[in-house]
């Protein structure tokens, strides 16, 4: 983390993955059990960005990547998992 956060790789695509070395204590340092879910926090995670808060998806069975605006539909399910456990669609313009 402290590495991808120095400037060194700014304008890079950087890939990041978890890697379970043997040995290492199972309940301290689990590795996630689904691959459907990541985050990554910008800067040093407490900044507040008033940009554009787009979602990247990497959706299965596709190499590609997919990005949702906060006017799409399933913006607000993704972004809010807890109130939408469902998955049901949020609002959009022209509602």
């Amino acid at each position: 983390f402290e590495l991808l956060k120095s400037n060194e790789w700014r304008g890079h695509d950087v890939h990041v993955s978890l890697q379970y070395e043997k040995g290492s204590d199972p309940r301290c340092y689990n590795l996630p059990t689904t691959d459907e879910i990541a985050v990554i926090l910008p800067e040093d995670g407490e900044t507040i960005n008033s940009g554009p808060r787009d979602i990247i998806l990497h959706l299965k069975g596709s190499r590609a990547l997919h990005r949702i605006n906060e006017c799409h539909p399933a913006y607000l399910p993704l972004h809010y998992i807890l109130l939408f456990p469902y998955g049901e669609l949020g609002w959009e313009p022209g509602m």
